[in-house]
């Protein structure tokens, strides 16, 4: 954020803008805001001068338009004209972690910025209020409905800490959180119905037939409640301290991918006996542990282009289509560093 808003912790989430309007969404102590402009609103200020001159940057080149800098720059002039609201209702002090529950009843305030005598001023639309959606979308399922199986334990979001670098509350919690007593978990939060709702039905699946016990994947550890144990906004899986098998490429050998690819093929296999989908085949997805181990992790489904085509989406054939091109396209990253060669793209057709 720009110096001029370095004393305000506040962090920028998301948002959209058109030649008419731009929305910003922000977390500031402990309060998000939802900062809207409007062009019949401040159509004679410089501020929409700006603010065209922006949309045109963005229209013609967009990467550029951020790397330039002025997008950032219009968002910290409009949070600026919103300071003297947020500092009146934001706490005046904050810990270094928050508790799960805070960040998901984090209160919502709606801020549309208008000209009052000349001058530009904040206008309070709505808020704030805790309206159950936390920040970047989180919120409550209901599971009444969701078959559960036996033994799944259950933990209430009042006793997970988020932990902090500093006094910034992060747009995304998604990662590492911590209980009370200390132990670390890997967070995924209920952001999207479908992705949430697909991926935990997999993962109870998975601890209902023991294949955590059997292949290396993600073990979950607990369903994330608030309110009671029907309303779940997220899981918990078992922290893995594996790496990403695209930061191991500077050391790795092509024994080592083909080993680690052979050790995929079979917890692939494992899965698919099952009627599992892996569905996400990616190079984030497949960790290697401290013993050089392959694991196999995330089940949000989607994919990625690069790996798996579109009608190839969220079946075994694309699981076994992306597992080909993932390892193809380390191997030629090993090829590369061991000539030296730094040119080119990498070409799965």
């Amino acid at each position: 954020m720009n110096s001029e808003l370095q004393d305000l912790p506040c962090n920028k989430y998301g948002g959209y803008s058109d030649k008419h309007q731009a929305v910003i969404f922000i977390v500031c102590l402990m309060i998000q805001y939802q900062i809207e402009t409007r062009q019949a609103d401040l159509e004679d200020t410089s501020l929409w001068d700006e603010h065209i001159d922006v949309e045109q940057l963005l229209d013609k080149d967009p990467r550029a338009a951020y790397r330039s800098g002025a997008v950032d720059a219009l968002q910290t002039k409009i949070i600026r004209h919103c300071r003297p609201v947020i500092e009146r209702f934001g706490l005046k002090s904050q810990d270094k972690a928050r508790t799960l529950d805070e960040y998901h009843r984090m209160p919502t305030c709606r801020l549309r910025l208008t000209q009052v005598d000349g001058q530009i001023q904040p206008l309070v639309v709505s808020g704030p209020v805790s309206d159950g959606w936390g920040p970047n979308g989180l919120h409550a399922t209901n599971f009444t409905n969701i078959h559960v199986p036996d033994g799944i334990a259950y933990h209430p979001s009042t006793d997970l800490w988020i932990q902090l670098d500093d006094d910034l509350l992060p747009p995304f919690i998604r990662g590492e959180i911590k209980s009370t007593d200390g132990k670390r978990y890997f967070f995924k939060p209920n952001d999207t119905d479908e992705q949430f709702l697909r991926e935990t039905n997999i993962l109870l699946k998975i601890f209902e037939l023991g294949l955590a016990r059997k292949i290396r994947t993600s073990n979950i550890a607990a369903l994330v409640y608030t309110d009671d144990r029907t309303n779940i906004i997220g899981v918990l899986i078992e922290w893995n301290d594996a790496r990403q098998i695209g930061d191991m490429m500077k050391t790795a050998t092509h024994d080592d991918l083909a080993r680690w690819k052979t050790q995929v093929l079979q917890s692939v296999e494992k899965l698919h006996q099952n009627e599992i989908v892996w569905g996400d085949v990616n190079l984030g997805n497949i960790l290697i542990d401290a013993d050089s181990n392959a694991w196999v992790v995330d089940y949000g489904g989607l994919y990625n282009p690069r790996f798996v085509d579109e009608e190839n989406c969220e079946t075994k054939v694309g699981d076994l289509q992306g597992v080909q091109r993932v390892f193809a396209h380390l191997a030629w990253e090993i090829d590369n560093r061991l000539t030296g060669a730094s040119d080119g793209a990498f070409n799965h057709s």
